[in-house]
């Protein structure tokens, strides 16, 4: 399954532009592009959501530079969907309205619900989703049940890029660190999850970057805040 290795998202509302620095992770060597992912004529808010889906749903893999956006994802799964990632409904095609089938190919059946009569098909309700080459069959879907399954992403997608947006603004000043009962004070080695114990210093860094860290590492990592030293 072909993804992008996102290195760097940057909104910008004012001029209409999402700007993603990403590679394919079926391009090799990878190499990285930067790209306006709000198309000309596309609305800048739908662009948005786009986006999330794109994130939660695989589409986009953040690199450890896009913390802030990992941090924000992770928090929003947490909150409103238990980490189960219910609303990639809309990534299902086939689930996001009743195809229905006219023709006489044996692999319609498969999946096709009814054939639809010249009187149906003449009403308006139908659309055509796709046909074959020669014209021996087609797949039609029904307008009303597209249009209220779009209605219900639409609603979802909106609850979930408030929550997101929350997260992602949200300010924690001061600097913290990682410590466990276990391990002492905690080092991690890059991000993958490694990291070195007992240390005799402290690596502090701001909280997003911390709580990702964490829950990379183990459940039993805290984050603490550093505490300033009184002026004398």
């Amino acid at each position: 399954m072909g993804y992008y290795k996102i290195k760097s998202i940057s909104l910008k509302p004012k001029e209409k532009k999402i700007i993603l620095c990403g590679a394919s992770n079926n391009v090799t060597p990878i190499t990285y592009y930067t790209n306006n992912i709000v198309g000309e004529n596309e609305d800048y808010h739908n662009a948005e959501l786009d986006l999330m889906r794109a994130i939660n749903g695989g589409g986009y893999v953040l690199n450890n530079s896009c913390y802030k956006w990992e941090y924000a994802r992770m928090k929003t799964n947490e909150e409103i969907y238990n980490d189960k990632n219910t609303w990639q409904i809309y990534d299902d095609t086939k689930k996001n309205y009743q195809l229905y089938y006219r023709g006489n190919v044996s692999w319609a059946k498969d999946y096709c619900y009814i054939e639809l009569t010249d009187t149906q098909l003449a009403s308006g309700e139908y659309k055509v989703e796709w046909e074959d080459k020669k014209g021996n069959g087609k797949t039609y879907y029904n307008i009303n049940e597209y249009n209220t399954k779009q209605q219900k992403v639409m609603t979802i997608l909106e609850n979930y890029y408030n929550v997101f947006m929350k997260y992602f603004n949200e300010k924690r000043d001061g600097e913290y660190y990682l410590c466990s009962d276990t391990y002492g004070y905690v080092e991690p080695k890059g991000t993958n999850g490694a990291f070195y114990y007992n240390c005799s210093t402290i690596k502090t860094m701001d909280y997003k970057k911390a709580y990702c860290l964490s829950n990379l590492i183990s459940k039993d990592i805290s984050i603490k805040k550093e505490m300033k030293k009184c002026d004398s």
